[in-house]
């Protein structure tokens, strides 16, 4: 006899054979939960479906009722559901909603609560509808019950469902930010869209993308202001879109554990230096939208849009992403990296983890750096950590890795980053990466003082008679300058926007007129005695600052840069590694230093004429206090 499976899907005609099976046994005399149970069917089943069988014969019979459920408890107008999910949006809580949908409607409270809960939601800016008097009463009444019972209160699901919020109106309500985590996005291709609308294929440093991330294992540095070491965890990365190639990191050194601009502009500068031009540079807002990144403003145009001079975008096509999804690619990869680097790759140094709460030790020990020696030696200082995070790069980037934009393949970032084809930064356009970019005027003497925030003294730069400007500008003329603070010894470079009489020159507008020397400050008298004292506070721009790059083909090997810095303009760096080929320096020095290999490490210091030095490749806090000391 045929049975079919219990559970599985029947059609009327199947359900039509069931039952006519059961009768046939039900008229042999047999009982009926015993023929179900011979056929495979249930009893129930059984009854309901030869009632259907019925119906579908006689077509004119009654249909059985649907059961609808109980009456809602409340009846709200659209009006009523949309303040309910006004005060839902603004609470993000349904009892809480309602609570200030009923205190509001009414306008005499007896009950304690919803009387003080008035006084705080009722505005008088607010002229939106509210509940009607009765449904606000027989709330108050519902939630009264409740208390009175010391229960929960439980609101039916005619109120629920009246307060109920999609998460696309929550994150409209909260702002655009939000908006876009809500949006569903296309998945990013392999194409670019050139700005002579033309598509071509994604390819190694087409695109690059930059962030800061707080390290898991601090880091400590000596601080000028507090005459020892502290713990920081900043660092800046940047990574290669394309074949997810990391090019380099920044660890900065700073108090309060943050970082400027100008340390974004020497991070890009030595990633350019070693690693050209991309088409395209990802960054995000906050501390990276300012003068450096999108030049100084310098007026407005007829529409009254900022007029901006010496931005990276003249070069380089800047894309500012407002939240993660923008730079995925960096964002994304952090993540993998610090389980690369945490804990010193086998317990080399502390690591205070991700997560609040996580080893408790480590946390203890860095709280109590700042009294205590033996927890601070406990961490990594900022070269070591630089030397971590470069190993780690190293290994993140010979790891395969599988990838939507290859098919799912399984490619190794190192392998995608060899077919790099390098674009030099122009020696022309390298003043770009200069983070002190403003419209200054030239003083009497022809002399440029410009003040810096941060910094304690002002910076003077000699423009007429200065061994890289042929020329002579009169007090008042309106120029453009860009220099870095941290290397002032470097000049200033100088371009023109007077359009008055005062431009004798014919200068065009932005015209490049040449390099100004540094102005160090003279002694008061010289006996050769002992210097002004070393522990002078200078730290208000004070920095320790620890880059470290990946070369394509190479194991650990890269560009490395250690880098100190005072408030007074004073400075002492040390860089090692791989000289690029076709690198130029930023403008002509007033006398060159004798050449040294491109292993050798170079020393520079804040002086007329920076002394280069055979050295180690790492100085110590005892030698950088020292040097900058002793001018």
């Amino acid at each position: 006899m045929t049975s079919i499976r219990q559970g599985a899907k029947t059609s009327t005609a199947d359900r039509a054979l069931l039952v006519a099976q059961i009768d046939g046994l039900i008229a042999g005399g047999m009982a009926v939960r015993n023929a179900c149970l011979e056929i495979g069917c249930k009893f129930v089943n059984y009854y309901r479906w030869k009632s259907q069988a019925a119906q579908a014969l006689i077509p004119s019979a009654p249909k059985p009722k649907l059961k609808s459920g109980r009456k809602a408890k409340f009846t709200l107008s659209e009006a009523e559901t949309r303040r309910l999910r006004f005060w839902r949006l603004v609470k993000g809580s349904i009892p809480l909603a309602v609570e200030s949908a009923i205190a509001e409607a009414i306008t005499e409270h007896d009950e304690p609560y919803f009387k003080a809960l008035r006084e705080c939601v009722v505005s008088e800016r607010d002229t939106g509808a509210r509940l009607s008097l009765e449904n606000a009463m027989a709330m108050r009444a519902h939630w009264e019950a409740a208390a009175s019972a010391r229960k929960a209160v439980a609101w039916p699901q005619s109120v629920q469902r009246a307060c109920r919020v999609t998460a696309a109106e929550e994150a409209e309500f909260r702002g655009k930010k939000h908006v876009t985590h809500e949006r569903g996005t296309e998945r990013r291709g392999n194409t670019i869209r050139t700005a002579d609308n033309e598509i071509i294929p994604w390819y190694a440093g087409a695109i690059w993308e930059s962030d800061d991330m707080s390290l898991n294992d601090p880091f400590r540095f000596h601080d000028a202001k507090e005459g020892r070491e502290i713990l920081g965890r900043q660092a800046l990365f940047t990574i290669d879109a394309y074949s997810l190639h990391w090019l380099g990191c920044s660890h900065i050194g700073r108090d309060r554990d943050s970082y400027r601009a100008e340390d974004i502009a020497s991070h890009f500068a030595d990633i350019v230096d070693q690693h050209g031009l991309p088409l395209i540079w990802r960054i995000e807002r906050g501390r990276w939208d300012n003068s450096f990144i999108w030049g100084c403003k310098i007026g407005e145009d007829k529409e009254g849009k900022d007029i901006r001079w010496g931005g990276l975008d003249a070069i380089i096509h800047m894309r500012e992403k407002f939240n993660s999804t923008g730079k995925a690619n960096v964002e994304g990869s952090f993540n993998l990296l610090q389980a690369i680097m945490d804990h010193g790759f086998n317990g080399q140094t502390h690591s205070i983890g991700r997560l609040r709460g996580e080893f408790e030790n480590a946390t203890r020990d860095m709280l109590r750096a700042g009294r205590d020696d033996a927890s601070l030696m406990k961490f990594w200082n900022i070269q070591q950590s630089a030397e971590a995070a470069q190993r780690a790069m190293h290994l993140f980037n010979s790891r395969p890795k599988q990838r939507h934009n290859f098919g799912n393949e399984m490619r190794v970032p190192a392998q995608l980053w060899a077919e790099v084809v390098k674009r030099p930064c122009p020696a022309e356009e390298r003043w770009r990466f200069l983070p002190v970019k403003m419209q200054t005027t030239v003083k009497k003497g022809g002399l440029i003082d410009v003040s810096i925030p941060h910094y304690a003294q002002s910076f003077r730069f000699r423009l007429n008679g200065a061994s890289r400007c042929n020329v002579q500008l009169d007090k008042g003329h309106q120029i453009l300058i860009a220099f870095h603070p941290g290397e002032a010894w470097q000049g200033c470079h100088v371009f023109n926007s007077d359009t008055t009489t005062r431009n004798r020159e014919g200068f065009t507008f932005a015209e490049r007129i040449g390099v100004a020397d540094w102005m160090e400050d003279a002694l008061q008298e010289d006996l050769y005695a002992e210097s002004y004292s070393p522990g002078q506070v200078r730290a208000a721009a004070q920095v320790r600052r620890e880059f470290r790059s990946i070369v394509a083909g190479s194991h650990f090997s890269g560009r490395r840069v250690s880098h100190a810095q005072d408030s007074h303009g004073n400075s002492l760096a040390v860089q090692t590694g791989v000289k690029p080929a076709d690198a130029s320096p930023a403008a002509p020095r007033e006398s060159a230093p004798r050449e040294l290999s491109i292993d050798t490490p170079r020393l520079r210091r804040a002086t007329r004429e920076p002394v280069l030095v055979s050295t180690g490749a790492d100085f110590d806090a005892e030698e950088e206090y020292l040097a900058m000391s002793q001018r």
